[in-house]
């Protein structure tokens, strides 16, 4: 009986691992012969699950939140058609221009990567999941209260990750790995992007459009004195070069001549 137990675990064992194995081998055949398209499926299919993992997982705590569908359905739609294919052409930039696994060319592929491809692409990433979901007047003080905890949130992350992206995995699975990597990932991604900004900084926001308001207006009654000032100044003036022309026409050819001169019409 026993016998017949353990013979059966290890048929069933070795079928798990034979289908696997089946899978995997078209997997990578396919990432051979369709390498984009099967990066946007695996990729949109780990960030929706990501979603679905910090829907389920991370925001628990909200008994009224009830399960956004069209939420996972932008971040399945962002890990497909914009973070796979970036990764596609970044990676594939990376390991072109810095090929090979030695120490020097995974320490520049890593600095390129977190230093230089992270920082940027992140806000990209918050920025389109607010503008798809139609909040892109949030976009600014969501960057502002959230882009360097989330980049070093990134580094913490992706530094080790990529190390061992960059030096053990073929290139044609780099993407694959970091987006099993990135299932967790976006989970976190998904939290930050959907959690709300600290009432200080919108507080703060306010108050610098306040201020900056009283300033343009200051600025702009004080040119309008100054333009006030300018016609103020240049009747004057041209009422003194009047009157000198004016004394300049006696002194010559007498009082009667300086009737051509009339001083009223200029106030």
């Amino acid at each position: 009986m026993q016998h017949r137990a353990a013979f059966s675990s290890t048929t069933s064992t070795s079928a798990n691992s034979r289908g696997f194995r089946r899978f995997w081998d078209a997997y990578a055949s396919l990432l051979e012969t369709h390498p984009l398209r099967t990066k946007i499926v695996t990729g949109g299919a780990i960030a929706g699950l990501g979603d679905v993992g910090c829907q389920l997982v991370l925001e628990v705590e909200d008994d009224d939140a009830r399960f956004d569908v069209k939420r996972t359905a932008i971040f399945t739609f962002l890990g497909g058609f914009l973070i796979s294919p970036v990764l596609h052409v970044w990676y594939g930039f990376l390991g072109s221009r810095l090929p090979g696994v030695s120490t020097t060319a995974v320490a520049k592929r890593l600095a390129l990567d977190q230093l230089g491809f992270a920082p940027t692409f992140l806000p990209v990433i918050l920025s389109s999941v607010l503008a798809l979901e139609g909040h892109a007047e949030d976009i600014p003080n969501k960057l502002r209260a959230d882009w360097w905890p989330l980049t070093k949130a990134n580094w913490v992350v992706w530094v080790p990750a990529q190390i061992l992206n960059f030096r053990f995995v073929p290139g044609s699975m780099q993407v694959l790995f970091s987006n099993v990597v990135g299932l967790l990932w976006n989970a976190y991604l998904s939290y930050v992007s959907h959690s709300e900004v600290p009432k200080a900084l919108l507080d703060e926001e306010k108050e610098k459009a306040e201020h900056y308001r009283t300033e343009a207006t200051r600025i702009a009654d004080f040119r309008m004195c100054c333009a006030g000032v300018r016609s103020s100044a240049s009747v004057l003036t041209e009422r003194s070069l009047l009157r000198t022309m004016s004394s300049l026409l006696v002194v010559r050819f007498g009082h009667e001549s300086c009737a051509v001169v009339d001083l009223d019409r200029f106030g």
